[in-house]
């Protein structure tokens, strides 16, 4: 019996300590990143932490305590903790990446799923996330543009944008958020590059729906208040009557902004095949409806779909060739007094 009791005190004895260097160790990471932070509670396996720049900061502990193996989310935090956080998770993670190379087989699989598993969790900061990682980015200089933490932004970035970016590949997110436009280019007027009156106005209806798609979506706009928003459109078929119009077809949307007048930069793009619905009101084309395809080998089963089962049509559309967007491109900069721009 004496040995019993003897047991229970020391467990009463080390389960407050044990919660103890876990709350301590979670305020130590918040407080290593630069945000200032007291009051942590414990809350089954949750920790929670308030900033005094407000909001909250809260760690599930999935098991042992690591400070690589962490899972935190912000609520109410301000941009200023949250950029303090992602330079300091993304600091700790380039380390652990760099010791990747030279860890037995078990160790680097392990490392490389704390990688994965925090950048997934950084992904859950959302819009603002997004907006405190792009601006961090525009400040970085030239050796930061090698180092393994900008691979590691590259890959959160590249997922917050739902996106694939490589982390081999990741600079040239860097390179182009560094730059900053000295031009604002008049927004595209699809008239001056498209000779068929139709593809036209569909094109130009297109250019405004990309806009609200990007905008919904929140995809990061580089220089977004100056990028313009660029859509041409190959037709399969076109039926058109006084008040409506369908149009069967491939589209390429691209982003682009213009460096110092004399280099244009692709933002972004996609080339999605469609059927655009289009209705004339007082003389004026309106869209009613764009249908995308969206799964299947090469998007067969639901280009067959919009197609209405027309399976020469269906086939017809899917042997369409991209539009040629540079052509696009340069007949629209030509028009607005940029005949000599480089496209990059």
């Amino acid at each position: 019996m004496k040995r019993l009791i003897c047991m229970l005190l020391a467990a009463l004895l080390i389960c407050p300590a044990m919660a103890e260097t876990v709350q301590d160790q979670a305020l130590a990471f918040i407080q290593n990143a630069g945000i200032e932070a007291d009051a942590v509670t414990r809350i089954e396996n949750e920790i929670m932490v308030n900033l005094k720049n407000g909001g909250t900061a809260s760690l599930w502990l999935p098991g042992d305590f690591d400070r690589y193996d962490l899972s935190w989310r912000f609520e109410g935090a301000s941009d200023a903790d949250v950029a303090l956080y992602l330079d300091h998770a993304l600091s700790l993670l380039a380390v652990l990446e760099e010791k990747i190379p030279s860890a037995s087989e078990s160790r680097a699989r392990n490392y490389a799923v704390i990688v994965s598993n925090n950048l997934l969790d950084m992904e859950r900061l959302g819009d603002q996330g997004l907006r405190v990682l792009l601006n961090q980015l525009s400040a970085h200089d030239d050796s930061d543009l090698n180092s393994l933490r900008a691979r590691l932004a590259s890959r959160l970035l590249g997922a917050l944008d739902n996106s694939p970016v490589d982390p081999k590949e990741g600079l040239a997110w860097y390179d182009a958020l560094k730059l900053s436009v000295q031009d604002e280019l008049p927004m595209v007027d699809a008239s001056v590059y498209e000779s068929d009156p139709l593809l036209a106005a569909a094109s130009q209806l297109m250019i405004a729906c990309e806009e609200e798609r990007r905008a919904a979506y929140s995809w990061p706009q580089v220089d977004g208040a100056k990028s313009r928003n660029v859509v041409a459109i190959n037709a399969a078929k076109v039926v058109e009557t006084q008040e409506h119009a369908t149009i069967w077809g491939v589209m390429y949307s691209a982003q682009y902004a213009l460096y110092d007048g004399v280099r244009l930069r692709l933002v972004s793009g996609w080339i999605p095949h469609l059927r655009i619905e289009m209705q004339r009101v007082n003389g004026e084309w309106t869209l009613d409806e764009v249908i995308f395809a969206e799964d299947g080998t090469r998007n067969a089963p639901s280009i067959l779909a919009f197609c209405d089962n027309d399976k020469s049509l269906q086939r017809a559309v899917m042997a369409l060739e991209y539009p040629d967007m540079g052509a696009h491109v340069q007949a629209w900069l030509a028009a607005i007094g940029y005949p000599n721009v480089m496209l990059d």
